[in-house]
């Protein structure tokens, strides 16, 4: 009963606004999470670790116990593609301002989905179409991977059979406008030439399971179609994910060459030769892209390789976007202030499990090994068998492990007790205000379970120490002498 008021709800509201927005409701039956997204398909950036894209639009709707849901969705144009993902799968969809979308899915065989439309404009059955095609003539049934095991003639005849199946296909729905189409082979022509860009390493991978070593070398020549892709089209680069990955991996195939030929760092050779992109905003998106990479893994690996002043200085010569260079300029004198060497950020009176408080100056004179987590956090817990067989194997000695949990205020009794339940030792704290404490912020922590370790004279020894299952950890301590 109370879904059914909800649902009235939410079509009365919409009913008020119908012109505005979009119905969209089902069931994804097997699902094994609760929600599903709704994105965009205008692409922001990427993702930390460069793979996923960050849409411009974004939606979670949640799932019921059934798989069922149901929501209105303010979509940013009149009409346009969109993605509806649940747990690793996805379904393509038309989403148009006014219309009703209804759509029945299984998450075990996505080919049978079923999606129904009230202006019913053929987008939607186009989409499915495609997805059969997919499935059909360019995997012929036997998955993703097999394609990579056809040599090379038989890869760019599936290929293009793929791509000519999609017109034909096109070519049946009379509704669909020619500027749709037109883009949509753009599109699958991305897609194609992505697969052909992964074929070396793929293919070399079939034939290591097949027995033969060595990393697979093309023919000359069958690579140039991706030598020829132009990198200036504005308009596919911030919608089209499979064009701006074909981009971003020629500007770092041509880094590369530049950094052999002129012995330049890989960081500051991509600089370098994204400039050679003429059309402003890919050049300064990609660039940012890169650098906050860069960046990141400089954070990760306690940044031993690049000159941070320098490429700093490089980048910020070189992108004319003056928000993307402020983002790039926050992170770079975030990750000044924790690089090996310099003081310890601190924390102060944080609440100690068996009573009063402690601060980080308390433990000056020891090495302080630091586990930053929290009850919720699952890699966390996996974590704490490891962390007490170190505790035990250096107890005697000069280092003090202190775990300190960014738990909220109103879960300090699930804290308490997860102490007590897992057994643990050391020095158990919890921080002052969970991920939004100072001590926190100071370290720009990326996610938990993070390590540090810190000296006896509270200078940083590593921000992003390795983790208690690591054996690098015992090595790292035992090379202190401590």
């Amino acid at each position: 009963m109370k879904n059914i008021l909800i649902g009235v709800i939410v079509l009365l509201l919409f009913s008020c606004h119908k012109k505005d927005y979009v119905i969209i409701s089902g069931q994804i039956k097997n699902s094994t999470s609760n929600e599903v997204f709704i994105n965009s398909s205008e692409i922001k950036s990427y993702d930390e670790g460069g793979i996923q894209p960050v849409h411009q639009f974004q939606k979670r709707i949640p799932l019921n116990k059934d798989g069922r849901f149901l929501d209105t969705l303010n979509i940013t144009s009149y009409k346009d593609t969109y993605m509806l993902v649940n747990d690793k799968n996805n379904v393509q969809l038309y989403l148009e301002k006014g219309d009703h979308v209804t759509i029945n899915a299984d998450n075990n065989d996505l080919s049978k989905t079923l999606i129904s439309s009230e202006k019913n404009t053929g987008y939607n059955d186009y989409f499915l179409a495609k997805e059969n095609l997919i499935e059909k003539v360019l995997y012929k049934g036997k998955g993703s991977s097999s394609i990579y095991e056809l040599n090379e003639i038989d890869f760019k005849q599936r290929l293009g059979a793929y791509k000519e199946a999609v017109k034909e296909e096109l070519s049946n729905y009379k509704t669909i406008t020619e500027d749709f189409k037109v883009k949509e082979i753009r599109f699958v022509k991305y897609h194609t030439l992505f697969m052909l860009s992964y074929y070396p390493k793929a293919h070399s991978y079939a034939l290591k399971k097949s027995g033969h070593d060595g990393i697979y070398k093309p023919t000359k020549g069958f690579l140039d179609e991706l030598d020829k892709l132009p990198l200036t089209n504005e308009e596919d680069y911030f919608s089209m994910s499979y064009y701006k990955r074909l981009v971003g991996n020629i500007i770092l195939k041509q880094s590369s060459e530049i950094a052999k030929k002129e012995t330049l760092s890989k960081e500051l050779a991509y600089i370098k030769s994204g400039l050679k992109i003429s059309n402003e905003r890919i050049k300064n998106d990609i660039l940012f892209d890169n650098a906050f990479l860069t960046l990141l893994y400089c954070r990760m690996k306690n940044n031993t390789h690049l000159d941070l002043d320098t490429y700093h200085s490089k980048f910020i010569n070189s992108s004319s976007n003056e928000e993307n260079n402020k983002k790039i300029a926050k992170t770079y004198n975030e990750l000044k202030r924790v690089v090996i060497g310099e003081p310890s950020p601190k924390f102060t009176n944080y609440k100690n499990v068996k009573g009063g408080t402690n601060s980080l100056d308390d433990f000056k004179g020891k090495y302080v090994y630091i586990d930053l987590w929290a009850t919720w956090c699952g890699p966390c817990i996996a974590e704490i068998p490891f962390l007490k067989t170190i505790e035990a194997k250096f107890h005697d000695k000069n280092i003090e492990f202190v775990s300190i949990s960014l738990d909220q205020k109103k879960d300090i009794a699930k804290w308490k007790k997860m102490v007590k339940d897992k057994g643990l030792t050391g020095t158990q704290l919890i921080a002052d205000n969970a991920l939004d404490s100072d001590f926190v912020k100071d370290y720009s922590l990326v996610g938990i379970p993070q390590f540090i370790l810190i000296d006896p004279l509270g200078n940083i020894v590593n921000s992003y120490a390795p983790r208690p299952s690591d054996p690098a950890l015992v090595e790292l301590l035992e090379s202190l002498n401590i």
